[in-house]
């Protein structure tokens, strides 16, 4: 049997602590990309999250736009062809949808009847 080489202390030191920090280095490593990805996919799901609530928010403010505009569309206003009772009856309605700009009518040729942006028809452009 030979006898064992002769190393340093030191060295044998150096194996020791190499020997115990190098499998609780890489278990750190595993764990900090395990909460990395854990977090990017919260992140994700929280974009989504917040696409989906603004995506509902849009479209309920587009159905009630809608609503609205359908019931100005059957004003008894338009069958009797009185564009100025129509133009007053927009105008209040706009005055509770205060993010909408303006109302316009227009026959089926296109040319503008009613456009609550102007104060009177006869300001409109013509287009």
């Amino acid at each position: 049997m030979s006898p064992l080489p002769d190393v340093p202390l030191r060295r044998r030191l150096f194996l020791l602590a190499a020997v115990a920090i190098v499998p609780l280095a890489a278990m750190s490593g595993l764990g900090l990309l395990a909460m990395v990805q854990q977090h990017r996919e919260q992140a994700e799901r929280a974009g989504l999250d917040v696409t989906r609530a603004l995506a509902t928010a849009v479209d309920a403010e587009l159905r009630r736009s809608t609503a609205v505009l359908e019931t100005l569309a059957t004003s008894p206003a338009l069958d009797a062809g009185d564009t100025a009772a129509f133009n007053e009856r927009a105008r209040r309605v706009m005055a509770g949808r205060p993010h909408w700009r303006t109302v316009i009518l227009a026959d089926a040729r296109g040319k503008v009847l009613v456009n609550t942006g102007f104060p009177s028809a006869g300001d409109m452009p013509q287009v």
